[in-house]
């Protein structure tokens, strides 16, 4: 087996996983360095490139952030055992681009060499198909006496057989191809296609990178794409991601006020972790704050983060600000989300990522299991 790769880090904590993985890798003749602790793998990637990171499912998924964010040239491979939906849900939002099952390194050796140059030299072949579809997620109201949807979040998805594919490894390299408004507004106009078939739909949060609202011509595309669907600006709200990536904040700041004007509302996504802090919220002033799903891993046992999520729920609230809890998974989530005040809920207890039609289809909504 030919190898092109000049180094492979693995991060686990599971010791049997590790001689396991370890073992596999020996007898490929790869070079293998393990570590336990991300400070480790810091100093690792500093000292040398490394065309390919392993890491363990769901332990890395923070290490996996960093290292999307700050090494993008290197390929972030999950290695997971009977990963379920959650754990894809979490490894696709970390950017991890192949999840490896069973240890099974030889069937996806030559999409990590050879596919993501594939499908990185057709982006504009491939937002030029406008195949790409849009599952929906339901959020929906905790402290109501009767529960009911505020909205759904679109999330994109790509129908054809690409393992390379999900949303985090197309904008990075629509960044780098100066490619962003486009490719934001591909995944917006799939979002609105997908959700014009809900009927009395409340609220659409669609992701949006802060990058594409500098854009000149966003305001002025982002009219066109609606004229063409019955929605209104106040059904749309665009959850800001990727804060970071920010080049004017003034202009950006300015741009925001306009988009607000026209009736578009805000949310800020994944509060709680990186970029998403308190002069964030202050800068953005949202109608809405997403609180990050890594506050949500036992909530109710975890004393701490239950005094984080009240102090977050009593800002909010004084702020005139909803609060929405992502990655519920638990009606013991749920319930104690309800009762530290959080006024909205989002996961896989509530309802996966699913098409409008499954939606209708299944109706859900009107039989509530919490």
């Amino acid at each position: 087996m030919n190898h092109e790769f000049q180094r492979i880090v693995i991060v686990v904590d599971d010791p049997v996983a590790k001689d396991k993985i370890v073992q596999t890798m020996k007898q490929d003749q790869m070079e293998v360095v393990t570590c336990d602790e991300p400070e480790a793998v810091e100093a690792l990637l500093s000292q040398k490139p490394i065309r390919i990171l392993v890491v363990d499912v769901p332990r890395g998924f923070n290490l996996a952030h960093h290292v999307a964010a700050y090494y993008p040239e290197t390929i972030l491979v999950g290695v997971g055992i009977s990963c379920d939906e959650v754990q894809l849900r979490r490894a696709e939002r970390a950017g991890i681009q192949i999840l490896l099952n069973e240890l099974n390194w030889e069937a996806p050796e030559s999409q990590c060499t050879t596919g993501s140059v594939q499908h990185f030299e057709k982006l504009e072949q491939f937002l030029a198909k406008d195949d790409v579809t849009a599952s929906l997620q339901p959020i929906v109201s905790l402290s109501n006496p009767k529960p009911y949807t505020l909205g759904f979040e679109s999330l994109a998805r790509s129908p054809r057989a690409l393992p390379l594919w999900n949303a985090e490894t197309l904008f990075t390299y629509a960044a780098k191809k100066e490619h962003l408004l486009e490719t934001d507004l591909f995944c917006i106009r799939a979002a609105l296609r997908e959700a014009c078939h809900v009927p009395q739909l409340n609220k659409l949060f669609i992701n949006l990178r802060p990058r594409s609202v500098n854009h000149p011509a966003f305001i002025s595309k982002l009219h066109a794409l609606l004229e063409r669907t019955n929605f209104s600006a106040s059904q749309i709200v665009f959850e800001l991601t990727e804060q970071q990536s920010i080049l004017n904040l003034s202009t950006f700041l300015e741009n925001l006020k306009r988009i607000k004007k026209l009736g578009f509302e805000i949310a800020l996504d994944d509060f709680g972790t990186g970029f998403a802090n308190l002069e964030w919220l202050y800068d953005l002033q949202p109608s809405y704050l997403k609180i990050a799903g890594l506050f949500c891993r036992n909530i109710e046992t975890d004393t701490t983060k239950q005094i984080l999520l009240a102090a977050t729920t009593e800002i909010a609230q004084k702020l005139q600000i909803k609060t929405v809890l992502e990655n519920i998974e638990t009606k013991r989530e749920r319930d104690m989300a309800e009762k530290l005040g959080i006024n909205f809920g989002q996961g896989y207890f509530f309802c996966k990522p699913t098409s409008a039609r499954s939606i209708l289809e299944s109706n859900w909504h009107s039989q509530y299991p919490w």
